[in-house]
C-alpha cells in the first residue's frame, strides 16, 4: 500500500509542477503582440488617420499604423483597410465600426517592401483573406480623399 501511495504522489507532485511551469510560460507571454486584438492607439489611429499610400503613423514604441482605404459595407457599417507593422512582423487588415466601436474583422500576415525597386513575386505575402473580406462586404468604391477627410471630420 505504501508504495502505491508513493507512485501517486510522485504522480501528483510531477503533474503540479508541470502546471506551474505551464502558468509561468504562460504569463510571460502575455506581452505578445496579438494583431486581431483592437487596442486605444490601434482604434484611435482607425478613427483619425487619413488613407494613404506611404509613411506610417507611430502608435506606440514599436508598432506603425497606415491606413489603406476606407469603404462602406453591405450591412451599413464603416470599413478600414490598413497596414500595421511590428519590429520584422507586418499585418494587412481590416476593421469596420460596430456601435461606434473599432472591431477587426479580418488580419493576414503581408510582405512589406521599403523600396519599389525590391522584386516581389506574384502572391508573396498576400493576404487572400482579406481581399476576400473586401470583395464580399464592400457596397461601393473606397472613398476618396475629400469623402474620407468630411467621414473622419463628423465623427463617422
Amino acid at each position: 500500500m505504501t508504495r502505491t501511495w508513493q507512485r501517486w504522489a510522485s504522480v501528483a507532485v510531477a503533474a503540479s509542477f508541470a502546471t506551474a511551469m505551464a502558468l509561468v510560460v504562460d504569463l510571460n507571454q502575455t506581452d505578445v503582440f496579438n494583431p486581431m486584438s483592437m487596442d486605444p492607439q490601434l482604434a484611435s489611429a482607425l478613427e483619425q488617420s487619413p488613407s494613404r499610400a506611404t509613411g506610417w503613423d507611430v502608435l506606440d514604441s514599436d508598432r506603425q499604423f497606415r491606413s489603406v482605404l476606407t469603404f462602406p459595407a453591405a450591412d451599413g457599417r464603416w470599413c478600414r483597410e490598413f497596414l500595421l507593422s511590428q519590429s520584422e512582423s507586418h499585418w494587412r487588415g481590416v476593421a469596420c465600426r460596430d456601435g461606434g466601436e473599432w472591431v477587426n474583422q479580418v488580419v493576414g500576415s503581408e510582405v512589406f517592401l521599403e523600396q519599389e525597386t525590391q522584386y516581389r513575386p506574384a502572391g508573396a505575402g498576400d493576404s487572400e483573406q482579406v481581399a476576400r473580406f473586401i470583395d464580399e462586404t464592400a457596397t461601393d468604391v473606397a472613398l476618396g480623399p475629400q469623402q474620407e477627410a468630411a467621414l473622419i471630420a463628423s465623427g463617422w
